[in-house]
């Protein structure tokens, strides 16, 4: 689609610094309200904000020079509610257009980076909530912040999010709002403010793409069954009989299912069907090579297809800057998920005491699994990808973390030992003495 909205005005680029104004104000709030030192965390917040503004022009010139869906949604703007999903953004857009933005394009682009900060802010917090849990009374972070600063970082300075978190409306309030119903779940309470917190969330995100309840919903289903002492053949035979339930339910939910793209669909045949048509259209430009069309051994290509749409390109496939830049930070996430494994058993005992962090890692599986088998097309892998990888990263981030303090108290414990016949309280039972 062409895209003929001026590349530079004053008007926008006005509006995009007020944004980001208003956005370094809450995020300051943010860190503020959860102790977060600001003189350690001050830089890395203005470096985040000049990443997503700059990422946020980029993401505009890439949008005007190649027609991408954004300008489509900017030139059907209207104020007219007629559901949800596309329609939302055309409506929210619509009264934008109307009362703040006018024609400026631009504008609509510096709005959503800075939505993007604010949504940066979150995981950050997000991340220093479950680090608290973890350090309990000994807060080794402030001995060692490179347990905190070090995360931090990267979380709000993640390269892709500083790009793809700026689309327009879809992208841009799914990202927000899966931070801030990630936010509410791991406080784990719900009082005025997480309530509140979690009906703007479920206005921003839910109603752009309805499918993430479903997400957040199945997740958390399993999440409980998980923990559940339940043994594992009744949790197989709960979880087939809601599978079952499910596909017989289906026909009545038509409605609802036309909002998630999945309408008339009620086996798994279907979906099968639905997730091969699905790759075949995506199957352009850079496309992820699937080695079937049988919508049933699709299924069992689950793994295959995760790691690609998570992990690709690298190197191969990349056809242009974009490409380039995201091999090279894909590269470094496949770092992290070598440096995860092999350090699994640090895991294992964090997710025990800390079980919120199973919630995470289940959400970033189906999440990922739910996007995977349907998508081929590695430009929309990278841009979708966001609503899931941030959990992934807290977890591994949060296990970097961990290791350091067990090494950390480790090493005081030994200096007591040499001091004293009484030595302290292990943080890590087992682990320690592995050191």
């Amino acid at each position: 689609m062409n895209c003929n909205y001026e590349e530079l005005d004053p008007a926008g680029i006005t509006i995009g610094i007020a944004a980001f104004f208003l956005a370094l104000f809450y995020a300051y709030y943010l860190l503020q309200k959860f102790k977060l030192n600001f003189k350690s965390i001050g830089l890395i917040l203005l470096l985040s904000a000049l990443g997503h503004f700059v990422g946020a022009y980029a993401l505009f010139e890439f949008a005007v020079r190649n027609g991408a869906d954004s300008c489509f949604y900017f030139a059907n703007a209207t104020m007219k509610n007629q559901g949800v999903g596309y329609w939302f953004a055309f409506m929210v857009l619509g009264y934008a257009r109307e009362y703040l933005l006018g024609d400026s394009f631009l504008g609509a682009f510096l709005i959503s980076g800075a939505i993007g900060l604010v949504a940066s802010t979150y995981l950050v917090v997000i991340y220093k909530i479950l680090l608290d849990k973890i350090s309990g009374f000994k807060p080794f972070y402030k001995i060692d912040p490179q347990q905190l600063i070090y995360p931090a970082f990267l979380l709000m300075c993640w390269p892709s999010y500083l790009f793809w978190s700026a689309g327009i409306i879809k992208d841009n309030f799914a990202f927000l709002a899966i931070t801030m119903t990630l936010f509410v779940i791991v406080r784990g309470s719900l009082g005025f403010s997480n309530l509140i917190t979690l009906a703007v969330a479920s206005v921003l995100g839910f109603v752009v793409r309805p499918y993430l309840f479903i997400i957040f919903g199945v997740s958390g289903f399993l999440y409980l069954l998980a923990g559940s002492k339940i043994k594992i053949q009744y949790k197989l035979g709960i979880l087939g009989t809601l599978c079952m339930l499910f596909s017989m339910l289906t026909p009545l939910l038509s409605s609802y299912a036309e909002m998630v793209h999945f309408n008339g669909i009620t086996t798994i045949k279907n979906i099968g069907e639905y997730a091969v048509r699905q790759q075949g259209y995506m199957a352009i430009g850079s496309s992820i090579p699937v080695p079937t069309s049988n919508p049933y051994l699709m299924f069992l290509f689950i793994p295959y297809l995760v790691f690609a749409n998570l992990l690709l390109p690298l190197g191969i496939g990349a056809r242009n800057f974009i490409g380039i830049v995201s091999s090279i930070e894909n590269v470094y996430l496949l770092w992290w998920i070598l440096y995860f494994i092999k350090h699994r058993a640090y895991w294992r005992d964090l997710s025990s005491r800390i079980r919120i962090t199973k919630f995470l890692m289940i959400y970033f599986l189906f999440g990922m699994m739910c996007l995977s088998i349907m998508c081929t097309n590695l430009g929309l892998a990278m841009r979708e990808k966001i609503m899931y990888a941030p959990a992934l990263l807290i977890c591994m981030f949060l296990c970097y973390a961990y290791r350091r303090m067990v090494l950390l108290e480790h090493h005081f414990t030994t200096q007591e030992i040499e001091q004293s016949p009484q030595p302290l309280e292990p943080l890590s039972g087992a682990l320690t003495s592995k050191q």
